[in-house]
Parts: C-alpha cells; sequence; structure tokens
C-alpha cells in the first residue's frame, strides 16, 4: 500500500496458535481496518508452531490485502512472548502494536491507543479493559497473579497483550532472536514514559485461552525470581530458562519482495561460491578464494555484534549485506551483474539502512568503497553516503548519518518502485 504522507507507519505485531477456526475473521478484520485506519500498515503473523492449517488459510486470503505482511511459523512451540518477539524482531517502523489472534481487542482499539500516546507525550501504552471477557476461571487466575506480582513488589495491573509502543521500546527484541517468557519488564524498562487507555474487550473468538492458571503461577513466580537477589542463584536462574525454546523458523511469507534473512550454516557453501565468483572477489579488497574450512571458522568466529544477512529478490537469494551493531561498519554484494545499476540494488541497499536505522538504531553508517566501481561509488551516493576519506590506493570511506539519507529517502523509494 502506498500512504500518503499524512499517515504514520506502523506495525501490528499478532503470535498465532492454534488459529484455524478464527484466523480467516483476524484478516478480515485488518483488511476492513485498513481501509479506514489513519496508519501506513504492516501486519507481522508468527505462527508459535502450531502446525495446523491456519498459515494456509491465511496467506490465501491476504491476496486480497492491500497492507505488506509477513508471515512466520516457528518449528516448534515457544510460547506467546517468544513468538511476540520474534515479531518485534522483523518490526522495523516507528510505531509497533501487539494485539492477539482471538479478536478480544479489536484492531481498530489501537486507534485509541496512538491518541491516548499523542496526549500524553507517551511511548507505550496499554490497553487496559473496562469489563474483562474471559471466562470465570480465566478471570480469578488473572485476579490471583496480579494480586501476587504485588505481593512481590511489582505492579502488572494494568499490563496486557494489547499495547502500542515506539521502536525503541522493543530494542531488546529488534536485536536479536531470542526466547522470552514475559516481555513487559523490559518495556516497561525502556520506556521514558508509558499510560494506559480503557478499551473495550469482546468475548474469544475461540473457545479457550492458552494460559492456565498452572501457567499463570509460573510465569508470575519466574518474574518474581528474575527481578529479585535470587537470580542471582544459579540454581533459580537456570529454572527460568529451561523451558524456554530458542525460536527456529520454518515458514517465512512476505508480500514485499525485498527480504533479509539472518545467516545461518546452511548459507555458508552458497554465500561461498558467490565470493570466490570474478564478479564479487575482484571488487573486494581480500580477493583470495575462500575454502570451505575458512569460511566455516569465519563463520563460527563470527561476533553477536556483527550481523550478517542474504537478501531475497521475490523469493531467490541474490546477495548478502552485513553491519556491525557498534562501529556501524557495513558492506555487501550482489551475486551477479544482472542486478547492478537496477532498482533491486536500490532495494536491497534500502532494506540493509531500515534495519540499521529503526532496528539497530544507529546515528551513521560506514562503507568502503572501491573508487573504480563507478556503479557502487554512483549507487552510495545516491543513497546519501558522503566521501571521508581515502583509505590506500583503491578504497575510499563514506558515511551515511540519518540527516543525510532523509534528505534522499523519499525519492530513492519512488525510484525502486520505478526501476524495480
Amino acid at each position: 500500500m502506498t500512504a500518503g504522507a499524512s499517515k504514520t507507519q506502523l506495525s501490528v505485531v499478532v503470535p498465532v496458535y492454534k488459529a484455524e477456526g478464527h484466523i480467516s475473521h483476524l484478516i478480515e478484520s485488518m483488511i476492513q481496518w485498513n481501509k479506514k485506519s489513519p496508519f501506513d500498515l504492516s501486519v507481522i503473523l508468527v505462527d508459535d508452531g502450531s502446525q495446523d492449517k491456519a498459515l494456509e488459510i491465511a496467506l490465501q486470503q491476504l491476496k486480497t490485502a492491500t497492507f505488506n505482511y509477513v508471515f512466520i511459523r516457528l518449528m516448534e512451540n515457544c510460547g506467546q512472548a517468544t513468538a511476540t518477539a520474534v515479531g518485534l524482531h522483523y518490526a522495523n517502523t516507528p510505531w509497533i502494536a501487539t494485539i492477539d489472534d482471538d479478536l478480544q481487542h479489536s484492531p481498530e482499539t489501537i486507534e485509541k491507543l496512538f491518541e491516548n500516546a499523542i496526549r500524553n507525550q507517551a511511548d507505550l501504552v496499554y490497553g487496559a479493559f473496562e469489563q474483562i471477557k474471559h471466562s470465570r476461571s480465566r478471570q480469578w487466575a488473572s485476579v490471583f497473579v496480579r494480586s501476587v506480582t504485588q505481593l512481590l513488589g511489582f505492579d502488572y495491573s494494568k499490563v496486557t497483550s494489547l499495547r502500542l509502543f515506539k521502536h525503541s521500546v522493543a530494542v531488546p527484541y529488534r536485536l536479536n532472536l531470542e526466547a522470552s517468557f514475559f516481555i513487559d519488564p523490559w518495556l516497561l524498562k525502556n520506556a521514558l514514559k508509558w499510560s494506559y487507555q480503557e478499551v473495550r474487550h469482546n468475548k474469544r473468538t475461540n473457545s479457550e485461552s492458552r494460559y492456565s492458571l498452572k501457567k499463570l503461577i509460573n510465569m508470575t513466580l519466574k518474574v518474581w525470581v528474575i527481578h529479585s537477589k535470587l537470580n542471582r542463584i544459579k540454581m533459580f536462574r537456570d529454572w527460568t530458562v529451561k523451558d524456554l525454546k530458542k525460536p527456529q523458523l520454518v515458514w517465512f511469507a512476505s508480500n514485499d519482495p525485498f527480504q533479509l534473512v539472518p545467516l545461518e550454516d546452511h548459507h555458508l557453501e552458497m554465500l561461498r561460491q558467490w565470493r570466490n565468483s570474478d564478479f564479487v572477489r575482484l571488487e573486494m579488497e581480500y580477493r583470495e578464494i575462500i575454502t570451505v574450512e575458512a569460511q566455516k571458522n569465519w563463520f563460527e568466529n563470527l561476533k553477536e555484534h556483527q550481523k550478517y544477512f542474504i537478501h531475497r529478490y521475490k523469493g531467490e537469494y541474490i546477495g548478502m549485506s552485513h553491519v556491525d551493531a557498534e562501529s556501524g561498519d557495513t558492506g555487501g554484494f550482489l551475486k551477479d551483474a544482472q542486478w547492478k545499476g537496477s532498482g533491486v540494488s536500490i532495494g536491497t541497499a534500502l532494506k540493509m539502512i531500515d534495519f540499521s536505522f529503526n532496528q539497530l538504531n544507529l546515528n551513521q553508517l560506514k562503507v568502503k568503497v572501491n573508487r573504480n566501481n563507478a556503479a557502487a561509488v554512483s549507487l552510495n551516493s545516491s543513497l546519501g553516503y558522503q566521501y571521508q576519506e581515502s583509505l590506500n590506493n583503491e578504497f575510499d570511506l563514506y558515511q551515511l548519518t540519518r540527516a543525510s539519507f532523509s534528505y534522499h529517502e523519499s525519492k530513492i523509494r519512488k525510484l525502486v518502485k520505478f526501476l524495480e
């Protein structure tokens, strides 16, 4: 969807679990809301390893959607918080919202949360429910959990799964794909100011909650341990994380033709062959042929702050990019000449810039450019990179700041659509 300048970019993250019976209602509500909402909408659905037909139903229905979407399926059930955290990792808009898949709070309520955020200058707003429509047992369990958490010294009585927040609040979950069982302590910690907005709570469209009394009590005790001195004791620290499963993606679908796929070990041989081709190798500072063993050693010794991605365009792997989350150093290449100077080369570069500025919260990027590679010089200059200094006989250093990128951003995005 191409939105007008007045629309605010918003990603809505929805953890999905055993939603085959009601996923169509969720998608239809998103489609209808998008027709009248004040947002430039993106929807991120994360299926928490439920292994039903919800994904197939959703993808069929999303063919008629005019908003951008991403649908991710996890290999196994990791829990609602982890599924939500995965969604936050892929959200790259200034504002992010989370809702459940059962429509107990409709997407339209996000507008009220946004109005509250603007009115109160808050960067995190929760939807507090006027009257909760849970079953009696679930209501009793929620009351019990709130009472226990208050006795233990922290109050989450206004915390719900209906949230709206600025991208900066979600930084811990946007940097890495990590398991979690309760994301709100970290959101609250990163929020400069938070608020809540009373909204209507609907009866769930599916028959049961994913949270039993046992699960709620278990989660409450773990939150207490993490935020108490008990977390210093290995036995308790191990107990809080023993059931957490690291999320592994088994399916990823999107109507955005440009995708960033985190580099994994099964990509290494493909990447090595690209890197050893004359088209790529001869433009690099290091031009030796890379062996299988050298490639494996390099991958195993990457640091956490070194983010490497494979670029996928319309389902095809076409290149690689990287960024250092500490220094802002960047680099990358496309695998062959067909993309050189095209809108695709600009689109892949934009994808990495968005990730670096919006998810890593970097303020500047640096890149080494072979001055004899006219296409690379032209591409980086058009993106707003500015010459800094000569590094050696072949390579120059260029820098991109948020300000210089913002100056060029609008026309660059239009150019991608024109040239693609």
